[in-house]
């Protein structure tokens, strides 16, 4: 009986945490939205706690209490156990009190708690408004804004579940967030709140069938549901691709509840696939005054349209509206992302990397901010070293010359045709079409992150972005010319690439699809075309991972290294071709010996190469390599032709 007692206080009391239900006025309004004072309490043991250094904790929840009172005490064990319950949701709890130490120390002896209890010994308290009335409850969010405070109380447990499940999915944890609804659907199958964040928990995990399942269980008796029903259909039927389904679902929902924004969001969005910009961008601008099923949803909204903005070059518009979505909802790092984006395209680069920077605080592990944030550094160091930019500039304006008068970099015949050169390869062109993803940037993250992977296994280089992005903007080639594959070429030569990396990014509802295609700068054949398909719940840097592989694959299958033996007088065989040509530590070689030609009714004909010792490189210098012999038949001998053994990646 005491342990139901208990569960009903906890949740009365997380319900307060995680919503404004039964707050009052005045404390709703304080310090919302602003950005909470910082300070440094003691906890009973003596400890500093600085608020100031879990500034990058993404959910922090400050828990004013009497430690000498039963209902206050309540709050703060309910507390305990969702942390301990949810160690996933990742919340920071701090109980504080002005109560005497010896009563603060009895009650965390007695109940057992994990969560620090700091000793209010500087007025904290006043600074949040929580000596009158307790207990209160502070949530701060990412950038230590202060996204409720208010007076703990509430109800029934689901409802409690229900905006904990909310959170996460704000957060970006649709996973979670099920788990959480299915608790509160579990003990009432009714809940209509819990059921929406069960089913969009579903459609953002990729899985329209079981948001659909979900639909069919929507209660018939509660207006709410009917209204949902009717939404969540359309969504399913727009993440299937059945976008004619979807538009009608869409035009019903406008008819029953022409106040709901998710009707203008799905033709907006069905529009935007089929090119049809303007239309698009209208359709979400009506959505943007419309209300959302959850209200963090409408961030979403903004940052739909200011992804239209930037398509259309309106950088300005864009991060206006990218700022208002990351204002609504703080852990929708997609709009902080893509204003960094935005910000970029303007030349503002220290804007840029703090957008990025905010997008870490929020989440660690962002693989687009990690690799946005690595480039905007390199821009800056460029732009902040005078001598540096002034040789990257006469570069630019050479290539550029060059490019103008058609004067590509010929191949010497009389050279060595045997021994490989620097393998060297280019991102060029890489065109987006279809929908809108919620990433801004996309293109910019695939090539410098394939760039970085394909140039740390030392087997190529890759040409560095910011040298493509500036030869483009002296040239100022239009969009036909940039279209066209010989165009490409070109730039590719240019650069000194062996090959070109073109192709193109489709955005589906569901899914990103991608097709790269490795192009010879030499012979203008396409050595390989890859393509994948990249689920939007998918982890992208998973995915990153499989294209390299793939494309180193096919680069050292299709150009292997091969070089000739110059000194075989020792143990230590010395080879023409080194880390410029991609040699690494381990490569291995076949020695070969040539066939002697077959003359049959005057024709020659030519044998294959007969192995005669392997290789393995155990020392590397940037224009040659020593090896060890491995097996052998027949000795080596200098000017022996070697080529690389194709080894599983």
């Amino acid at each position: 009986m005491m342990k139901r007692c208990r569960s009903v206080i906890m949740v009365g009391t997380l319900v307060c945490v995680l919503s404004l239900m039964g707050s009052t006025p005045a404390l709703a309004r304080f310090l919302t939205g602003q950005t909470a004072p910082t300070f440094a309490l003691k906890d009973l043991d003596g400890q500093m706690h600085d608020f100031a250094n879990v500034s990058d904790q993404p959910l922090k929840i400050l828990y004013f209490f009497d430690a000498k009172a039963r209902i206050s005490q309540e709050g703060l064990l309910s507390l305990n156990e969702l942390a301990q319950k949810y160690k996933s949701a990742d919340m920071l709890v701090w109980g504080i009190t002005r109560s005497a130490k010896s009563d603060a120390h009895r009650f965390k002896t007695g109940s057992r708690v994990d969560i620090p209890i700091l000793l209010d010994s500087s007025n904290v308290s006043d600074l949040f408004n929580a000596r009158v009335v307790l207990p209160i409850v502070c949530i701060v969010g990412p950038r230590s804004k202060v996204l409720h405070h208010f007076q703990g109380c509430g109800k029934r447990a689901e409802i409690l579940l229900t905006r904990l499940a909310e959170v996460q999915l704000q957060r970006g944890k649709p996973t979670l967030a099920a788990a959480i609804s299915d608790q509160v659907i579990k003990e009432n199958p009714k809940n209509v709140d819990a059921m929406k964040v069960n089913i969009i928990s579903s459609l953002e995990r990729g899985q329209p069938e079981t948001a659909r399942k979900m639909i069919d269980r929507l209660p018939t008796d509660q207006e709410e549901a009917k209204v949902f029903k009717q939404e969540g259909l359309a969504q399913v039927y727009f993440k299937t691709g059945d976008f004619e389904k979807a538009w009608a679902s869409a035009e019903k929902l406008e008819q029953i509840s022409p106040e709901r924004a998710r009707s203008y969001i799905i033709k907006g969005e069905i529009l935007a696939q089929k090119g049809k910009v303007e239309e698009a961008e209208k359709e979400l601008t009506i959505a943007a005054k419309k209300k959302t099923a959850l209200k963090y949803q409408s961030a979403r909204v903004k940052n739909r349209i200011g992804l239209i903005k930037a398509r259309q070059g309106k950088n300005r518009e864009a991060i206006e509206l990218f700022s208002q979505g990351e204002e609504i909802d703080p852990y929708f790092i997609e709009a902080t992302s893509n204003k960094g984006v935005a910000l970029e395209r303007q030349g503002q680069l220290d804007q840029a990397l703090e957008a990025y920077r905010q997008a870490l605080m929020v989440k660690k592990d962002d693989v687009y901010a990690s690799v946005l944030i690595r480039s905007v550094q390199e821009k800056l160091t460029i732009e902040n070293d005078a001598e540096k930019k002034k040789r990257m500039d006469s570069l630019i304006k050479s290539l550029a010359d060059r490019y103008r008068q058609q004067k590509d970099e010929k191949k010497d015949r009389s050279a060595d045709a045997w021994t490989s050169g620097p393998m060297v390869l280019s991102f060029i062109n890489l065109k987006e079409g279809g929908g809108l993803p919620d990433r801004d940037g996309f293109v910019l993250v695939l090539a410098d992150q394939l760039s970085d992977y394909l140039n740390s296994s030392g087997r190529l280089k890759v040409v560095e972005r910011r040298y493509m992005e500036k030869i483009l903007d002296e040239l100022n080639l239009s969009t036909s010319e940039l279209a066209d594959p010989q165009t490409a070429l070109k730039l590719g030569r240019l650069f000194a690439a062996k090959l070109i990396c073109t192709g193109s990014i489709h955005y589906l509802p569901d899914q990103t699809l991608v097709s790269l295609r490795l192009m010879d700068t030499e012979t203008s054949m396409i050595a390989k075309v890859f393509t994948r398909q990249i689920a939007a719940s998918g982890a992208l840097d998973r995915e990153l991972g499989w294209l390299n592989k793939e494309i180193l694959k096919t680069i050292i299958s299709t150009y292997p290294l091969r070089g000739y033996i110059v000194d075989a007088k020792t143990d230590a065989i010395m080879i023409n071709i080194g880390k410029n040509q991609g040699v690494v530590l381990g490569s291995q070689f076949s020695v070969l010996k040539d066939a002697e030609d077959i003359i049959y009714k005057g024709r020659k004909l030519k044998g294959t190469p007969e192995t005669i010792a392997r290789l393995e490189v155990t020392k590397v210098e940037p224009d040659f390599s020593l090896a060890r012999i491995v097996t052998q038949k027949t000795p080596v001998q200098r000017d022996a032709k070697i080529e690389e053994i194709i080894s599983e990646i």
